[in-house]
């Protein structure tokens, strides 16, 4: 049942490739978004991806652990977000979705 679920809501995901570094652009529509395209990536790509995610998110010791654990990093959107952009980079050049 959730895998149905989560098939019909992620279309296009067959373009993500199997190798290499890539972004993936998701529109954000609830507050589990980070675990259906995490699962998403994870069955149908086999490969886990990483998150930027606000860093308020990593102000609750539960939230903060769940979604690290999906691969989420905090970008601090007040100071610009520059260390997140360097961390994405850095991930992108180690073939890691993001």
């Amino acid at each position: 049942l959730l895998v149905n679920r989560i098939l019909k809501s992620c279309r296009d995901i067959e373009y993500i490739p199997k190798t290499g570094g890539c972004i993936v652009i998701a529109n954000h529509t609830s507050y589990v978004d980070h675990l259906v395209l995490y699962t998403a990536i994870a069955l149908f790509v086999r490969r886990r991806a990483k998150f930027v995610s606000k860093k308020e998110h990593f102000n609750h010791p539960w939230v903060a652990k769940i979604i690290s654990y999906l691969g989420a990093y905090p970008i601090d959107r007040e100071a610009g977000g520059r260390s997140a952009l360097v961390k994405t980079i850095d991930l992108l050049n180690q073939n890691h979705i993001v």
